[in-house]
């Protein structure tokens, strides 16, 4: 099966730049924001917001970031995005673009 258009295109654009691909990077390196210092990224135009607000969720011992993305005044509908990172790699920043398509 091929890949999306976005995700072919990040995996050239890492090779074009020399970096190297998630499985054969460290811990730290992926939660560095490697994603996000990738040239072009994103590779999609994100889509405008009515508002944004960010917030936390208390769970045992911590807070979890959350932040909510209201497309229109008007909306009152809401989808609810858990990334799946495996709490290791990703981060609120990195699904931004993600969540605005």
């Amino acid at each position: 099966m091929a890949l999306d258009f976005a995700s072919q295109a990040m995996l050239e654009a890492m090779a074009a730049a020399g970096m190297k691909p998630v499985h054969k990077s460290t811990v730290a390196e992926v939660r560095g924001g490697w994603r996000l210092q990738l040239p072009g990224f994103p590779v999609a135009r994100a889509i405008a917001m009515h508002s944004i607000w960010e917030t936390h969720i208390p769970v045992t011992g911590r807070f979890l970031p959350l932040r909510v993305y209201k497309p229109t005044a008007s909306s009152t509908r809401w989808i609810v995005y858990f990334h799946g990172g495996g709490w290791t790699m990703g981060s609120i920043q990195e699904s931004d673009w993600w969540v605005r398509r």
